[in-house]
């Protein structure tokens, strides 16, 4: 009696291990998209900060700071760069964004960080 695999033996192992491939390739798919989506919504919020501190410090919204740059899910609009206040709009997928921007749209608004941010005191709309 040879001591060796049948090739059905063979296939099965092979599609044993295309299966567990398979789920294994999707978890880490959804485990890189949470990460882009924590990773913009870091940058979102320390852009927003950033020009909150700029504002007090200067008197001026400073948008070229490297959060704000790397910003890719949201338009960061400071109009007027004197005024203390910012709109920001969040884009999703259908924006033709990245699929993570949808979740990065649904946590920021939880957080409200869309819609107008005011440093000066004057306004705060959310929209």
């Amino acid at each position: 009696m040879k001591n060796a695999f049948t090739m059905i033996e063979l296939i099965f192992v092979i599609v044993i291990i295309g299966i567990l491939a398979v789920i294994a390739i999707t978890k880490l798919t959804l485990t890189r998209d949470t990460a882009k989506a924590v990773v913009e919504l870091n940058n979102i919020t320390n852009c927003i900060e950033d020009m909150a501190s700029s504002y007090t410090s200067q008197h001026k919204e400073n948008i070229n700071t490297a959060a704000c740059q790397d910003v890719r899910c949201a338009i960061i609009d400071p109009g007027n760069l004197y005024d203390g206040n910012i709109t920001i709009t969040l884009k999703d997928s259908s924006n033709g964004y990245p699929n993570y921007c949808d979740t990065v749209k649904e946590n920021a608004i939880k957080r409200k960080l869309n819609g107008v941010q005011s440093f000066s005191g004057t306004r705060i709309k959310l929209e």
